[in-house]
């Protein structure tokens, strides 16, 4: 045998053997992610289908509408509070037909709520979760003491519809279902620094990247936040796709038939649902009070976590007791 040969035998080892980890590693990750994302989800059957929700906490109840590429997994804690976070039609088990218009989902939340005995709620959307809080809020306003909206869209926006793309359909094949998004996963989580390397980022402002690069406690949070998001994105992608189809035709109704007392939260410098929105839903809800973080960018929920908990939960506290 030359040695031409046994060097194409000893890559040809490696390369199997790099395979063989990259697959025992993959693996292992998907499987715990899986098991932690569907372990801690309900499922309930409704005439409009099968929901999945979380529910946590104790207390007045409060409805909550995750954003892109969530599901019942992306709740908010909130003390003091009951928080129920279904898997927005198109999301993870909850299957599109649920509810593809604004209009049907909001009937299956309301028989959800019938189901687990719940007659009013607060409401809180965030991001593309908004679309959904305002229909909420507006279809049964008899429900609803209470609506937050979180860095959410609240009008007519039109973006292109997402693909999965050719890479990603190739590692499937090559790995399985969900290769790329551990190995995203495994980048962020080696160089977080990559976060807050694009001048032109669409989720921080320049003020978030300055802050996040002094201090790695906080740009460890939000690494957090995203790579939960990875998990499972197939079983996202449907939710997603119809979200960008929904939003595209809101349009800007004024006024908005919302009677809650409504509180709209969002970061100035949001690159991705720009301001415009929060100022749109509080022009256009009677009453509304707008809270404005100045330089802060769409995931101001955690880059500003502190001040954006401590408004929303004396929002929310204040509004319960003039309720009862």
């Amino acid at each position: 045998m030359t040695w031409l040969k046994r060097l194409v035998m000893l890559i040809g080892v490696l390369g199997l053997l790099g395979y063989v980890g990259l697959q025992v590693s993959f693996r292992s990750w998907r499987g715990a992610e899986t098991n932690r994302i569907l372990s801690s989800g309900k499922l309930i059957a409704l005439d409009q289908g099968t929901v999945e929700y979380s529910d946590r906490g104790e207390g007045p109840v409060v409805l909550g509408f995750h954003g892109a590429f969530g599901g019942h997994d992306q709740t908010l804690e909130l003390e003091g509070f009951r928080v129920i976070t279904p898997s927005r039609p198109g999301y993870l088990r909850t299957p599109l037909s649920v509810g593809e218009t604004l209009e049907d989902a909001a009937t299956a939340y309301a028989a959800l709520l019938d189901s687990l005995g719940v007659d009013r709620v607060a409401v809180i959307g965030v991001s593309a979760g908004g679309p959904t809080t305002l229909q909420f809020a507006a279809q049964y306003p008899e429900r609803v003491w209470a609506m937050v909206m979180v860095s959410a869209i609240s009008k007519e926006r039109v973006r292109p519809l997402p693909d999965r793309g050719s890479f990603a359909r190739v590692t499937d094949v090559l790995f399985g279902e969900g290769f790329i998004d551990w190995m995203w996963v495994k980048l962020l989580t080696r160089f977080p620094d990559m976060l807050l390397q694009d001048p032109e980022s669409e989720i921080f402002s320049s003020e978030d990247q300055d802050m996040l690069r002094a201090d790695k406690e906080k740009l460890g949070q939000v690494i957090d936040v995203l790579t939960k998001l990875a998990p499972l994105s197939k079983q996202r992608l449907p939710g997603y796709v119809n979200d960008r189809i929904q939003y595209g035709r809101m349009g800007e109704v004024d006024p908005l038939p919302i009677r809650a007392p409504t509180l709209v939260i969002h970061g100035t410098a949001d690159p991705d649902v720009e301001f415009e929105h929060a100022e749109s839903t509080a022009r256009r809800t009677d009453g509304a009070i707008l809270v404005p973080l100045e330089g802060a960018g769409h995931l101001a929920f955690v880059t500003h976590r502190e001040l954006m908990f401590a408004e929303i939960l004396s929002f929310l506290r204040a509004e319960w007791e003039s309720s009862r």
